[in-house]
């Protein structure tokens, strides 16, 4: 059990430098097509918030989804904060939401596949 905590949380770790470095770096704007991003966000913090939730090895289903999403949240707000600061990239709500819809989305399956596969 030690030793699964330990690759989740470097799985998490690892995944959210990826994330950090992917939002950071420049882009070329004409390089992808119109809406892209979106689609990229969701599936960005829908994986993140997978990870995170399977990080809480410990306490109830309901309270480890919440922090997994909660985690995915904060973790894409805060990313679309530090790009206000960068001149090469720009902050939108659009990526905000797209971020909240894939972290939400995984919370709402993890919860509904988990319960699932206890009732069976």
């Amino acid at each position: 059990m030690k030793n699964a905590r330990i690759w989740l949380r470097s799985g998490l770790g690892l995944y959210s430098v990826l994330v950090l470095w992917v939002s950071v770096m420049p882009v070329r704007v004409a390089a992808a097509p119109s809406g892209a991003d979106k689609i990229i966000h969701f599936l960005m913090y829908f994986v993140m918030a997978i990870l995170a939730t399977r990080v809480m090895l410990a306490g109830s289903l309901s309270r480890r989804v919440l922090v997994g999403f909660g985690y995915a949240v904060l973790f894409g707000l805060g990313m679309e904060i530090t790009q206000i600061f960068l001149p090469w990239r720009s902050f939108e709500w659009g990526d905000i939401l797209f971020n909240v819809l894939g972290a939400g989305l995984s919370a709402v399956l993890g919860k509904v596949f988990y319960e699932r596969k206890i009732a069976v």
